[in-house]
């Protein structure tokens, strides 16, 4: 893509000038900077996304504050085996092998997907809503907090 960019770069410059040299009208070459000026946005865009991936995958939660909530909603309880794939009969695989994920939404309304352990997993419900501990993308604890109706 930058090869391609920088490409037409070279050809929209010596076309604007070529223009502007058999017409007299220097407004031409202003267009030979629009590939180029797309070929560094391109070129940010892909080092900005190349630094949030490495910093979601390398990124260290134990480094990260313990925080509370209360009033936290479960959106969602899954579990996904070593593959990625959803695991409705976790009896059938060995526990190190899978990972428990808990869906929240916050009362200001943010959602986030956390992991927890298998302990936690089997204290929570979907549609619940209770006070939480977390730290970083680790869920550690779940109160669950009964409703009077």
């Amino acid at each position: 893509m930058f090869v391609v960019g920088l490409f037409a770069w070279f050809m929209m410059v010596g076309g604007g000038a070529a223009a502007a040299a058999k017409q007299g009208d220097p407004s031409l070459l202003l267009l030979s900077g629009l590939p180029l000026g797309l070929c560094l946005l391109g070129a940010i865009a892909a080092g900005y996304g190349l630094y949030v991936g490495y910093k979601a995958a390398f990124s260290n939660d134990a480094e990260s504050p313990v925080l509370t909530a209360e009033d936290v909603y479960v959106i969602a309880c899954f579990i996904l085996d070593d593959k990625g794939q959803n695991v409705y009969d976790p009896d059938m695989f060995d526990d190190d092998v899978l990972k428990y994920y808990v869906q929240l939404e916050f009362p200001n309304g943010t959602k986030k997907e956390l992991n927890t352990a298998v302990a936690v997993y089997n204290s929570i419900g979907e549609g619940q809503r209770g006070k939480i501990t977390y730290q970083g993308n680790w869920l550690s604890s779940f109160e669950f907090t009964p409703t009077v109706e």
